[in-house]
């Protein structure tokens, strides 16, 4: 017979092996700096929350069979099909917003000509 501790053990590796791209998402919220990049991933884990607890309910409540358990195994891997998409789109929108930081918006007005206010006395 297996102790409890082992089982309880087995437990928390599962759930944490389960919520593993939920914990990805969270860390990488704390790395991006763009507005965009972090709703992206506010989305992400949103979706995860959902397909997680949907899963859940239906592996240990709706539907028990004794092989409920292996979902644990197997959720973090169908998830990763949506997952991986939203990192990526992510990441992507942080580099494309990040290339435009180091225009300097100084130079380009002593580049353009003055400009004449449009409501002048000569028109009337």
């Amino acid at each position: 017979m297996v102790s409890s501790s082992i089982m309880l053990n087995f437990d928390t590796f599962m759930t944490v092996f389960a919520l593993f791209p939920l914990f990805f998402t969270f860390a990488c919220e704390f790395c991006v700096r763009r507005n965009a990049s972090l709703i992206t991933l506010i989305i992400a884990s949103l979706c995860y929350e959902v397909y997680f607890v949907h899963v859940y309910l239906d592996a240990f409540f709706i539907n028990v069979d004794a092989q409920s358990g292996l979902v644990l195994l197997c959720l973090p891997f169908f998830a990763l099909v949506v997952m991986v998409p939203l990192w990526i789109i992510a990441f992507i929108q942080e580099e494309q917003i990040g290339k435009y930081e180091n225009i300097d918006l100084e130079k380009q007005d002593e580049d353009l000509p003055p400009l004449k206010p449009y409501h002048t006395l000569d028109r009337l």
